[in-house]
């Protein structure tokens, strides 16, 4: 798979990450599952080579915040 642009990035994490989120979030409510959550959790990384930058953890976190917030999948700065 080859990197796409910076500006392409959250266009290009967008489905994955939205897919592999919400099959995650089905199961946090159903205290049998937990035992399966860290087996989905696992399933879907993104790796990063940086610290900072474009392609860094801190930009990548933040980028993957903000497409879960934008999709009402998660409140940023609440539980």
């Amino acid at each position: 798979m080859r990197i796409p642009p910076a500006g392409d990035l959250s266009q290009h994490l967008k489905g994955t990450l939205i897919k592999y989120f919400k099959q995650y979030m089905e199961h946090t409510d159903n205290i049998s599952e937990y035992e399966n959550l860290f087996t989905m959790f696992s399933r879907f990384r993104i790796l990063c080579a940086l610290r900072r930058g474009s392609y860094g953890v801190t930009e990548i976190n933040r980028l993957c915040e903000r497409i879960l917030f934008e999709e009402g999948l998660i409140r940023i700065g609440r539980p």
